[in-house]
């Protein structure tokens, strides 16, 4: 996820819990989240297999 994506994903959290955001703007939340939840899920993954084989 990039720096921009990650700050399109804050704005429109932000948005959705204290304004009234779009349709538009809530599936394009959706989608963000869900990159988000791919990349720290795999960051997890990734770090957790690092920290099992140097162990």
């Amino acid at each position: 996820m990039s720096r921009d994506e990650f700050k399109r994903l804050n704005f429109l959290s932000e948005k959705a819990i204290n304004g009234a955001p779009t349709h538009s703007e809530l599936v394009e939340l959706n989608k963000l989240l869900t990159m988000w939840n791919i990349s720290t899920e795999y960051n997890l993954l990734l770090s957790s297999y690092t920290t099992n084989s140097e162990g």
